[in-house]
C-alpha cells in the first residue's frame, strides 16, 4: 500500500493461478529438492511434520503467525460485505489441521494467506489490472501484448507485430529450468498443460483434477481450504477480482487476456 503513495503513477498488476494448482506445484517442487530419502518418503505420505519435531523446525510457529495475521492484522482485515464474498462470516481457522498435514498443510496455508491478502488489497483498489496464469498460457504472447499495452510499455517492444502470432508464442515452449522458458519436471507449465487448461476454462467452479497432486492429496488440500470460510464461499475464485464482478473491487479493473 505504500508504493502508490511513494510513486503515484505506479500500476500494480495482480497475477494469479487456480489456487489448488499453485499448492500442488509448490508441493512437488519441494519434494524434487529434498536431499534426504527419509524426508522425501515422509513428504510423499504427508507425514513430514514428524521430522519437524526432531529437528527443531520453526515452521509450526510460522504457521501460527500466518493465521494470527489473517485474523488480527488490521492492514488485511477481511472487510467485504457482499454475501458472494463471504460477507459476515468470521474467520475461524484451526492451524493444527494444517500442521497435521506437514508440508502440504504449510503450502496450503501460505496460499490461503496470499489469497486472503489479494482479495482485501483488491477491495482497496490496489490492482490496476488482473491477469490469470490460465489465460496467459492459453493466449500466450497475445496476453503479453495486452499487459504491455495496459502498462504503457508496448512502444518499447522492437517488433510488437510478432505478439499474438505463432512466432511470438515460441518463447512459451522454452524450458526455464534448463536454459530459458517455463517447463518443469512433474509440472504442467510447458506452454500450459493444454488438456488441464481446457478443463479449467470450461469448468471455472467446483472440483477439478489437480495438475500436480494425486486425488487423495488434492482432497486434503480442499478440506484445508474450506477452513477459510469467506474464501470458500467464493470457491477461491480469484477471477472475482476482475472487471466482470464488482463484488470484490470497489471499482472495476480490467482483466487482461480473458475471453
Amino acid at each position: 500500500e505504500l508504493l502508490p503513495q511513494a510513486l503515484p503513477e505506479v500500476k500494480q498488476m495482480f497475477q494469479y493461478r487456480r489456487l489448488e494448482d499453485v499448492i500442488g506445484s509448490s508441493h512437488v517442487a519441494t519434494e524434487a529438492n529434498m536431499v534426504s530419502n527419509t524426508a522425501r518418503l515422509a513428504h510423499q505420505c504427508v507425514q513430514d511434520r514428524l521430522l519437524w519435531m526432531l529437528n527443531g523446525s520453526p515452521i509450526v510457529t510460522f504457521m501460527r503467525r500466518m493465521v494470527k495475521t489473517m485474523e488480527e492484522d488490521p492492514a488485511i482485515a477481511w472487510a467485504p460485505t457482499d454475501q458472494a464474498c463471504g460477507g459476515g462470516l468470521k474467520l475461524d481457522i484451526d492451524v493444527q489441521k494444517f500442521v497435521a498435514c506437514g508440508s502440504l498443510g504449510f503450502q496450503t496455508l501460505r496460499n490461503v494467506l496470499a489469497a486472503h491478502a489479494s482479495v482485501v488489497l483488491g477491495r482497496k483498489g490496489l490492482w490496476a489490472c488482473t491477469l490469470s496464469y490460465e489465460d496467459l498460457k492459453d493466449r500466450k504472447s497475445a496476453c503479453i501484448a495486452d499487459l504491455l499495452r495496459e502498462l504503457g510499455w508496448l512502444h518499447l517492444v522492437p517488433d510488437p507485430q510478432k505478439l499474438g502470432t505463432p512466432e511470438g508464442d515460441k518463447v512459451f515452449s522454452k524450458n526455464a529450468h534448463s536454459g530459458g522458458g517455463h517447463s518443469r519436471v512433474g509440472g504442467s507449465t510447458l506452454g500450459g498443460d493444454a488438456r488441464h487448461l481446457q478443463i479449467i476454462k470450461q469448468q471455472r467452479h467446483g472440483a477439478i483434477a489437480n495438475a500436480h497432486l494425486p486425488s487423495w492429496q488434492a482432497e486434503i488440500v480442499r478440506e484445508l481450504l474450506a477452513q477459510h470460510k469467506p474464501l470458500q464461499v467464493m470457491d477461491y475464485d480469484l477471477s472475482a477480482l476482475d472487471a466482470k464482478s464488482k463484488s470484490v473491487f470497489a471499482t472495476a479493473r480490467p482483466q487482461l487476456g480473458g475471453a
